[in-house]
């Protein structure tokens, strides 16, 4: 807890410093979440996202934040904005796969998790093989 306090002191400096400072704004929005504060974390990731709208990386992570509070529509609208900047972002595919589990989607859900497999993540590959169905052709 101690290292999340510090982080969000610098990265209030930070911000402080440089007004628009996407990065500090999407990094602080981060800790937010971790320290499970989700509308702070929605705040900052929303500046980020006003000041920079071409990095998928701050979609993925306001995705993550919606899709903690359940917000599984949003959560799925920012992960595609994340897959559209940028589409080898296998985390972009694994929460929206996930999200769309969550809204009762599942070939979207398996499409994604195969979308994030073939990227590399080993966790999708995993959730594929207990969630979707395989044909047996």
């Amino acid at each position: 807890m101690k290292d999340l306090d510090q982080a969000l002191f610098f990265y209030s400096k930070a911000i402080n410093t440089k007004k628009d400072y996407a990065d500090a704004f999407n990094d602080r929005g981060v800790v937010y979440k971790n320290k499970e504060l989700y509308q702070l974390a929605l705040d900052d990731m929303d500046s980020a996202i006003i000041m920079n709208s071409k990095n998928a990386k701050y979609f993925l992570n306001r995705g993550i934040v919606h899709s903690l509070l359940k917000e599984y529509q949003k959560g799925i609208d920012d992960y595609t904005s994340s897959i559209k900047i940028d589409s080898t972002l296998k985390e972009a595919y694994f929460g929206r796969g996930m999200a769309y589990y969550m809204t009762t989607k599942a070939d979207e859900a398996c499409a994604d998790f195969k979308a994030a497999y073939d990227l590399g993540f080993e966790k999708a590959g995993e959730l594929m093989m207990d969630l979707c169905k395989q044909d047996d052709k």
